[in-house]
């Protein structure tokens, strides 16, 4: 997995790209000098996502956690598609044959 960083228009934004896929923005708040995650994919908002919540130090450690983020979204996708097997029913319906 490759994260690659890139500045936004103007010094409070960065750009987060996972494989060269945009996942979001990281985004700093002046006044607490923390940085807040704001992921562009589709999550569960109904569970609980603590990455979301915690603020961080730098733009670097925030991009991080975002990809960190969407990695471990995905990843549960992607592992049930992999213990799936092909079923061949061929056999099946040519047991029925007279």
């Amino acid at each position: 997995m490759g994260i690659s960083f890139r500045n936004g228009d103007d010094e409070s934004t960065t750009e987060i790209f996972v494989d060269d896929s945009f996942i979001g923005t990281v985004i700093h708040d002046v006044w607490a000098n923390k940085w807040n995650l704001k992921p562009a994919f589709k999550y569960n908002s109904y569970v609980s996502h603590e990455a979301l919540n915690i603020k961080y130090d730098s733009s670097y450690h925030a991009g991080k956690a975002l990809a960190k983020f969407y990695e471990d979204t995905f990843y549960s996708y992607d592992e049930a598609l992999e213990d799936t097997q092909e079923i061949d029913i061929r056999e099946l319906w040519n047991s029925f044959k007279p």
